[in-house]
């Protein structure tokens, strides 16, 4: 563990019981779920059509810069994120 997660307090956090119970049954339920996930095939390098992508680039080049290699876990939860709110988006204006 590097020494950027031992002064945050993260190892602690992530080694309890509670936690790692509730990590796997949440990520075995994303596994499984039919959640429609949006690709990085950009169509284009403009904004329309690929706000989300753009988006998604910025926030992960922000986390990368900022919490390098502890930036995967973080960005795999933004992307996960940022497909449920597109699709609880796209249920609103239907």
């Amino acid at each position: 563990v590097s020494d950027k997660a031992m002064n945050w307090g993260w190892s602690e956090m992530l080694l309890r019981p509670q936690t790692l119970y509730v990590l796997i049954i949440l990520l075995s339920y994303l596994l499984v779920s039919e959640i429609p996930m949006f690709s990085l095939k950009i169509k284009g390098f403009g904004w329309k059509g690929n706000e989300i992508r753009w988006t998604f680039l910025g926030i992960a080049l922000g986390l990368l810069l900022w919490l390098q290699e502890l930036a995967f876990a973080p960005i795999i939860i933004v992307y996960v994120l940022l497909n449920i709110g597109q699709l609880g988006f796209a249920k609103k204006e239907a």
